[in-house]
């Protein structure tokens, strides 16, 4: 079945989560507006909606409403909880989306690690808000949707984002370990290595999901999930809502921190390199002249890991479509784990324009989780300390 259209507008339609005049500025500044206990790893929220929801990578979710945090969490799959989520290392609760009709019918979808039989799984879950209370999820309405068996402890990717065609996209890493032991990444019948797209409100007798039309392997040749091949460890995507681009931040091994984008209209089938590439590098024998024959997409940046600061776990981010800064409406920013601070470009004709190293006024902040928005397009960071800031420009 295709997926249904997202009932979300590509411009954030109210006022954002926070009171602001429009003001001019490129500068950033980080407003500190909560600090959760475990390592927050995203901030996100559904459609039209004021709260702000934190996944924790113990395995809890959080409500942050009127600049608190709800103190009963919103839902807790953590271990010490009885929950199944198995956290440590790359492992733990490390993705959300809420569906586009979330207002309608309460359902969000999780992407987290458990334990089993001594070793890892990587799973996607739906569940449902509690109808009485709009600040508990229902723990009993647990769905399962995908279930990815893992042979090593690392490289789950881990992002979930509905894109404007209504369809869950799902980020996979290459299943871990050190230059894809397993060749998942150009493996077009593995889901490890992807970016998937499923349909949440379809099903068949075989899935507990839907194949949306356009999936490049639908009819046969790989896996029907499957839409881009060739990634690393894509801990964090973004679907642009005003052009449906996707940039892809995907995490490399010893040399290269590489940033896709990949244009709306390329990204059925699309191709980005590993393992015949580490960025523009070669990796395998195969090498980028292979990739490139198969119609490789190229990364639009490369951060090395021997430059100034070294970045060495990109955190892709997002594009800005919020209303209170209107001299950054559509650059993209990112950051990086271990480098820190803000890196912004536009992309244009096929390449990443005013390229810029931005510099908060506070100094650049590193252990960066991730960097996301809320339903109007304002900009979060999340840190491995519990602390959660927003993005301001001046």
């Amino acid at each position: 079945a295709a997926p249904v259209d997202a009932a979300v507008d590509a411009v954030p339609p109210d006022a954002p989560q926070f009171a602001c005049t429009p003001r001019g500025g490129i500068n950033p500044v980080r407003q500190r507006i909560a600090q959760v206990g475990t390592m927050p790893t995203l901030v996100a929220a559904p459609p039209h909606d004021h709260r702000l929801f934190v996944i924790e990578q113990a395995g809890t979710m959080r409500v942050i409403r009127d600049g608190l945090v709800v103190p009963t969490p919103f839902l807790d799959l953590s271990a010490a909880a009885g929950g199944p989520v198995a956290g440590g290392g790359e492992n733990g609760l490390l993705g959300l989306a809420f569906h586009p009709r979330y207002g309608e019918n309460g359902r969000f979808y999780l992407f987290y690690t458990i334990a089993r039989d001594g070793r890892w799984a990587s799973q996607v879950v739906e569940y449902r808000a509690d109808p009485t209370d709009p600040d508990r999820a229902d723990p009993s309405s647990r769905r399962l949707l995908l279930d990815l068996p893992d042979r090593k402890s690392n490289h789950q990717g881990g992002m979930l984002e509905f894109g404007p065609d209504g369809a869950l996209y799902i980020s996979t890493g290459d299943e871990g370990g050190q230059g894809d032991p397993y060749e998942n990444s150009q493996n077009p019948a593995a889901l490890w290595g992807k970016l998937l797209r499923i349909d949440v409100d379809g099903a068949d007798a075989s899935r507990p999901y839907g194949i949306p039309a356009g999936n490049p392997f639908a009819a046969g040749g790989g896996a029907p999930e499957v839409y881009m091949l060739g990634l690393r460890n894509p801990w964090r995507f973004s679907i642009d809502p005003g052009t449906g681009d996707f940039y892809i931040g995907d995490v490399g091994g010893g040399v290269i921190e590489e940033l896709d984008v990949v244009p709306a209209a390329r990204a059925a089938g699309a191709n980005l390199g590993w393992d015949d590439c580490e960025g523009s590098v070669d990796f395998e024998s195969t090498g980028c002249a292979v990739a490139a024959a198969a119609g490789r997409i190229k990364p639009v940046m490369e951060h090395r890991h021997d430059a100034v600061p070294p970045f060495e776990a990109i955190i892709g981010g997002v594009v800005y479509r919020g209303r209170c800064f209107p001299d950054v409406v559509g650059r993209y920013f990112y950051t990086d784990f271990y480098a820190g601070g803000l890196w912004s470009f536009v992309y244009q004709d096929g390449q990443a324009t005013d390229v810029r190293s931005l510099t908060y006024r506070q100094g650049f902040p590193t252990v960066v989780s991730s960097l996301h928005t809320d339903a109007f397009g304002e900009m979060y960071l999340t840190y491995r300390d519990g602390g959660i800031d927003r993005i301001v420009f001046e």
